[in-house]
């Protein structure tokens, strides 16, 4: 399986899954999401060079071996990875039928109505700073930040992180996936050991507490990218063991 083609596609639909509360979960089926009561995976045939989006019911803590197919798209082992692109915006259109998720209006989603990636030069980086850079590293989930905007422009930023950034968080420790995980910790190392008291508090209590918390495994992973950031490493310890008291 071309995992490249995999990750985009993970990637491009975690958002929907997560905006129904939908968490990733490694089973002995394979890796797969849930909400408690249904199951959705994405998997690759290797003899029909299929990928496959596929529900099944819960029965107790393991999905059916029953998968039923929502959505299939022929993908060759020597595809580029650019061609995962139009299985990814398949796969999304899909689940949002299926679960009932409305899209973003197109005039919401241009590029001046997000966060700045950067703070201005002598400033802290804020929790919006932090969306921006998130947004920019995943931007998969720019359409996803218009809805944590209220009527007045706000941002809803502790609802934002918890319900879009620890979910895709957690499935990228769970995958142990290299490339995305060093930019997702050099991104939170440097707002924690810069930003303002809020910023430092989100990549704390929301982002690190939030994946890591009762998670040994994830836990052990996340340290590994850490090594070189210490002061994010303590806070790491520090907020999984305060999280875990309340």
């Amino acid at each position: 399986m071309n995992v490249e083609a995999y990750n985009l596609i993970i990637d491009t639909i975690s958002h929907i899954l997560a905006s129904k509360k939908y968490h990733p979960v490694d089973g002995e089926q394979g890796s797969y999401f849930t909400d408690g009561t249904a199951a959705v995976r994405v998997r690759y045939d290797e003899e029909h060079e299929l990928f496959y989006l596929e529900q099944a019911v819960m029965e107790g803590e393991t999905p059916a071996e029953s998968w039923k197919i929502l959505s299939s798209w022929l993908f060759g082992k020597d595809a580029p990875v650019k061609d995962a692109k139009s299985i990814a915006n398949d796969f999304e259109d899909t689940l949002r039928e299926f679960l009932g998720v409305k899209p973003a209006t197109a005039k919401t989603t241009t590029a001046a109505s997000l966060p700045a990636a950067k703070e201005a030069p002598g400033d802290d980086p804020t929790p919006a700073v932090l969306a921006g850079r998130f947004l920019t590293v995943f931007p998969q989930f720019k359409d996803e930040y218009q809805n944590y905007l209220t009527a007045n422009g706000n941002f809803l930023y502790v609802h934002f992180f918890e319900e879009i950034a620890v979910p895709h968080l957690c499935a990228l420790l769970d995958a142990d996936d290299k490339k995305r995980l060093v930019k997702f910790f050099d991104m939170m190392n440097h707002v924690y050991c810069n930003g303002d008291k809020d910023a430092r508090s989100v990549v704390s209590a929301v982002l690190l507490a939030g994946a890591l918390r009762n998670n040994p495994d994830r836990m052990a992973t996340a340290e590994k990218y850490m090594e070189e950031h210490p002061h994010l490493k303590v806070a790491a310890q520090f907020a999984v063991k305060v999280k875990a008291k309340n």
